[in-house]
């Protein structure tokens, strides 16, 4: 049965390591090191060196700790602001045709919302339609969605027509 090493023994291994030119291997990076250069100790007598970096490690397990404990409430309050931005973004959508600074008369635009914002038909209130606009309005940062860019893309390329449908179905 194996004996338990003694503080003496211990002291006295450690005392004959720090002295050698035996090397380990690291198992973390397979690098050789120099066990003299160790820094080695028995049970919890710490050397300086190990007293602080255990200082150290536990310090930044600590701030981890207070980081992680925050981290929910900023995902929170990031979600709050992020839903308030967007419930802002919807309401501009819907008045903006009343705004002063709009480019179009709102009489002239009919709502979609989705996936495009409005449909204008400059001239439609004099009697005669001269162009037809599709309108996304963006408020903040917020940019197109790709289904949006694709919209957008279709128009550009002319990609555009007037479907008839008829109202009763045919006999």
């Amino acid at each position: 049965m194996p004996t338990r090493p003694n503080k003496h023994d211990a002291h006295e291994l450690i005392k004959s390591l720090t002295k050698s030119r035996v090397y380990a291997t690291c198992p973390g990076c397979d690098e050789p090191f120099a066990l003299a250069r160790a820094g080695l100790f028995f049970s919890n007598e710490f050397t300086a060196e190990a007293k602080n970096a255990l200082r150290r490690a536990k310090s930044a397990l600590a701030e981890r700790r207070t980081a992680l404990r925050a981290r929910p409430t900023l995902i929170s309050e990031g979600s709050a602001s992020q839903a308030g931005a967007t419930n802002l973004g919807f309401i501009l959508e819907r008045i903006a045709p009343t705004l002063p600074t709009f480019p179009l008369k709102s009489t002239e635009c009919r709502s979609l919302f989705d996936p495009i914002d409005y449909v204008a038909f400059p001239g439609a209130d004099s009697g005669v339609v001269e162009s037809i606009h599709f309108v996304e309005i963006k408020s903040g940062r917020s940019r197109l969605s790709g289904r949006q860019k694709e919209i957008r893309d279709v128009i550009e390329r002319g990609r555009v027509s007037l479907v008839t449908y008829p109202a009763e179905p045919r006999s």
